[in-house]
């Protein structure tokens, strides 16, 4: 392959990946902001108090993983939701792996799997979501 090939393919993939991500990022922030504000309604089953409740646990860890045995004791949230947010992909659950190289031992603790979000980007319309104050506060 020729250096003109090869700049000519870096310079499209630099042009049309900014674009990609925008986009991703506004599908996954209108997930967000839809479980945020109304929960998931009767096709997911969770509501959107329990997914501020499990947003803000995910906001506050330092690994971005919350333990999967916390929320579903906690009453205001439980397993049924839990999976329901899993389901709807806002919500990975995740045992102890040594392939996966993003979340620290320390943030399993004692427990055998944790909640995080689904996917990075999640996380990140998570924390646009908590730092806007129309959407931080809802009636």
């Amino acid at each position: 392959m020729d250096a003109n090939v090869i700049t000519t393919s870096v310079y499209i993939l630099l042009c049309l990946l900014p674009a990609a991500l925008a986009s991703l990022e506004r599908l996954v922030l209108k997930d967000i902001l839809n479980a945020h504000l109304e929960g998931g309604g009767d096709m997911h089953g969770f509501s959107a108090a329990q997914f501020r409740v499990v947003m803000k646990g995910l906001l506050e860890s330092k690994s971005g993983a919350v333990s999967w045995e916390k929320l579903v004791d906690d009453d205001s949230v439980g397993e049924k939701a839990l999976l329901a947010m899993v389901e709807a992909n806002l919500l990975a659950y995740r045992e102890p792996s040594e392939l996966a190289l993003d979340i620290p031992p320390a943030a399993y603790g004692s427990d055998t799997a944790v909640a995080t979000a689904f996917l990075p980007v999640h996380l990140h319309c998570m924390r646009k979501v908590a730092g806007d104050a129309t959407f931080s506060n809802p009636k």
